[in-house]
């Protein structure tokens, strides 16, 4: 998936919006068939997608390939929320902008209690700027 330079979403017609370029049919020659969506339309047909019968197992496939594949990380959040629950680790509010709507970010993740707390767009913006750059520093 890849920001497009088209004017307008393909499906709902809307100018000026960023829009993503996704590609929808793959040919037998390897050709893929691209189409500009806003993401309103994008989340809308993934939505779609995920009911289907082989959507759904298709995101179940893909969450077990992911859960094998990542095994560190899968035991890191378990051992945090048994941690949370027994009342080991207290849940903090997001260390940036206060929210009580906080999730625990794994900085490392062979220090499962380790964990910095931050709200859902926080953490959004750690994961992205790690993508960006490969790293980031942050005081645990």
């Amino acid at each position: 998936m890849e920001i497009s330079q088209s004017r307008y979403c393909q499906t709902c017609k809307i100018e000026d919006v960023p829009l993503m370029r996704i590609a929808l049919v793959i040919r037998s020659n390897g050709d893929k068939l691209y189409r500009s969506m806003c993401r309103a339309c994008n989340t809308a047909r993934a939505l779609k997608y995920r009911k289907t019968k082989v959507g759904a197992e298709n995101i179940r496939k893909a969450v077990r390939k992911s859960t094998i594949k990542h095994k560190h990380k899968q035991d890191a959040r378990i051992m945090l929320n048994r941690a949370v629950n027994s009342g080991l680790v207290v849940k903090e509010p997001c260390m940036v902008c206060s929210s009580r709507q906080a999730e625990a970010h794994h900085p490392d993740h062979s220090k499962p209690l380790e964990v910095v707390w931050v709200c859902r767009q926080h953490h959004a913006d750690i994961h992205k700027t790690e993508f960006k750059y490969g790293y980031i520093l942050i005081d645990v």
